[in-house]
């Protein structure tokens, strides 16, 4: 990892923070804990050499200028007439303005604020995400403003969710996939995806120009169950070998062609002139495969493997693939002559 991206507050409107102006809070006397954690969770990354980013909800159905009590509640939606009640209104942008302002002032440096509720936007939820975004970098002016689903001059990149982009996109962005099924484990034993299909979400959103932003969530108890826990094992077991061709590269900027005569799915990533191929099986091992690649080069190394043997053939560059000295994928670094 390089970067955390912890959840603040939630749409229920709970503060995983002490904040000055709610008591739904993980500090206050009626919480069972007590605790800051917040505080206790960006020291500790940060301890650790790693950034910070502030995921903080628009929405706060706690709120009674959000969702008015004497009301009905149908759905995720505030359930008045803005119109009519300008003023509760103003109320709930003023206090959702203080509180991130509160979290980035108390609890910095941030590299992120990462914005969710995408629904709270213009014309229907006007929160002056300008105003919110104008705060945020006087707080900190080299903050990255992240707004789901709500793209505008504010936002610094996109965040598709449980999905890679079929295509890179133009702009920088980062997929968001939850490791279990859902963004928090529902019980002690929730599986979560397989190491395999997530190196290759790793893999292909890289290959795509993206970031990889993996949720994980504690069970209801606050603890890391175990399928979450062998992933990020194997995850730094394989990243320790094959993270020099994800850290700091970029998709070519015009890659040449390459093919594969058997069932694996090849990626490619850049950076300094030296290109890495990656193959794929979806499997926990990968097996030798014949990789061609339509440029001349001048050496090729497996990672975690040696030197490869490899020859012209016309146009195109043939390289002899042993099964992969790595589990789930094969990692190649191929310099051009």
């Amino acid at each position: 990892m390089r970067y955390c991206v912890f959840t603040t507050k939630h749409h229920d409107g709970f503060c995983m923070y002490d904040s000055a102006y709610t008591n739904l809070k993980s500090t206050s006397e009626s919480s069972g804990l007590g605790r800051d954690v917040l505080r206790e969770v960006a020291d500790a990354f940060r301890s650790n050499g790693l950034e910070m980013g502030a995921y903080f909800s628009k929405a706060d159905w706690s709120r009674p200028e959000y969702w008015n009590r004497s009301l009905p509640i149908s759905d995720r939606f505030h359930n008045y007439s803005i119109g009519s009640r300008p003023r509760a209104w103003s109320r709930f942008v003023e206090f959702t303005r203080d509180q991130i302002e509160e979290i980035l002032v108390g609890y910095g440096p941030f590299s992120v604020l990462w914005l969710d509720g995408g629904w709270v936007r213009e014309p229907q939820e006007p929160i002056d995400i300008d105003g919110i975004a104008h705060v945020a970098r006087l707080v900190q002016p080299d903050i990255l403003v992240v707004d789901r689903e709500a793209p505008g001059p504010h936002q610094n990149y996109l965040t598709p969710e449980q999905q890679v982009p079929s295509a890179p996109l133009p702009v920088p962005w980062e997929a968001c996939i939850s490791l279990t099924k859902e963004w928090c484990a529902m019980r002690p034993d929730d599986p979560a995806k397989s190491t395999a299909e997530t190196i290759g979400n790793l893999v292909r959103i890289v290959a795509g120009g993206g970031n990889y932003l993996i949720g994980i969530g504690p069970d209801a108890r606050g603890r890391m169950v175990p399928s979450v826990r062998q992933f990020l094992q194997d995850l730094s077991e394989w990243m320790r070998v094959c993270g020099e061709g994800i850290y700091s590269t970029r998709p070519p900027e015009n890659p040449p062609l390459i093919s594969s005569g058997d069932d694996l799915t090849w990626h490619l990533t850049e950076r300094d002139g030296v290109l890495f191929a990656f193959g794929l099986s979806g499997a926990d091992e990968v097996h030798a495969s014949v990789l061609r690649v339509g440029a001349e080069l001048s050496e090729v190394t497996m990672l975690g493997g040696g030197s490869l043997p490899f020859h012209k053939d016309g146009s195109m560059t043939v390289i002899m693939v042993p099964p992969s000295a790595t589990r789930w994928a094969t990692c190649l670094r191929m310099t051009v002559a």
